[in-house]
Parts: structure tokens; sequence; C-alpha cells
């Protein structure tokens, strides 16, 4: 995503500052500030009052992963005794849609797959590319943990504040990318790199890199 980020600059001549900070910090950035970008994020119908979006760059499934050597499921959600999620994740805030009370709302999927290795919570709602990443970066085995069950699967997308300058621009580079090719050359280029340094398997999607 990084890539296709600078590649769009690239093609508008601008020089792109990119910033990490947390989930929800991002997102209230864009919601305040004008001309600001921010990457990636799902839709839902309270972002889409608030950003533009310039389009989809990787596909998601998200699930509910646990402890290989507590392997409980449950009929419901709402009967697991806690289910981690990183505060202004989009998993975060469709648990929450549904009610549940069970949510561990920590400061992001790092610390989350911490508290999950060390019994601290039950359970996670994340996806398996990223647990395995973020847990072989942590020092933990990933073959620890366990899908408990799929819960969806969802795009992500490069989104910008609706106060935007030459939001259309920007749109329009992200479609060129897609017609020229570019963007399946990223994703193939990506799905190559993490098969090769996480065994992890990715598909490709009308160009898109998909993530099971």
């Amino acid at each position: 995503m990084v890539d296709i980020v600078y590649s769009l600059a690239k093609r508008l001549n601008i020089n792109a500052k990119l910033e990490i900070v947390p989930e929800a910090r991002a997102l209230k950035t864009a919601y305040h500030n004008h001309n600001t970008m921010v990457f990636s994020f799902s839709r839902n119908a309270e972002r889409d009052q608030k950003l533009n979006w310039i389009g989809p760059v990787l596909i998601k499934t998200w699930g509910l992963y646990g402890l290989k050597s507590n392997p409980n499921t449950y009929e419901k959600l709402a009967d697991y005794p806690t289910i981690g999620v990183a505060n202004g994740d989009i998993r975060h805030e469709w648990l929450a849609q549904q009610g549940l009370n069970n949510l561990s709302v920590n400061s992001s999927h790092k610390l989350n797959i911490q508290l999950l290795a060390r019994k601290r919570i039950k359970t996670i709602a994340y996806e398996s590319a990223g647990l395995q990443i973020v847990a072989s970066e942590l020092g933990i085995d990933p073959s620890s943990f366990i899908l408990l069950r799929e819960l969806k699967q969802q795009a992500v997308y490069i989104a910008m504040s609706n106060q935007f300058n030459d939001t259309e621009q920007w749109q329009q580079a992200f479609k060129d990318m897609q017609a020229e090719g570019e963007l399946q050359q990223i994703a193939t280029k990506w799905r190559q790199k993490i098969k090769q340094e996480h065994n992890i398997n990715a598909q490709l999607n009308n160009g898109i890199l998909m993530l099971k």
C-alpha cells in the first residue's frame, strides 16, 4: 500500500510525507484536517460521510483467533469470554455495532497478540496474514494460534479527508494505475514477497492482493 501511495504521488509530482500513527488517531486526523490521506481503511456508512475514497488496495478476510492450546468455540460471538480488538479498527466498530459487551479494546493489533499469547484475553479479531507476520516480529510462534471462525471478507481503501485539494486528480491517477497494470504489478511483487518471507499464500482479485 505504501508502494501504491508513493506511485500515486509520483504521478502527480507530489512529495508525500508518510507518518505512522494508531488507527483511531489517523481517522480523527482525517476527519478534522484538510489535505490528509489515510490508508488502509475499510468503508462503512459513517466513514462514507466523513471521507473521500481513492480506491481499494487490498482484500482481507477477518477472523476470530484463539490459542491452539485452548480452541474453545461458541455458537454466538457474545458467548466468547473476551474478544480483543484494536481501537479505531473497522472490526472494533463492526463488533461494537452488534451490541457485544465482551470486547477488550486495546491500542493495537500487536498488543492484542501479546495479550492473547499471555492468556490475558481469550480471542482476537484480526486476519491471518497480519497475525502471522506480527507474531513472527514479536518472536511468538504463529502456529500457536488457531482460527476459530471466519467473520467477514472486506476490501480496504486509500481515503482522503473531505477537504482535500485535487481529489479528482488522485482518483484519476489511481484509475490510470489500474488501467496500465501497475496495481497488478505491485500486488504480484508483494504476493511473491510474503510467500518467500512468511510462507503466506495470497491471491490476486482484479489486480488487488487478496489475503485469506
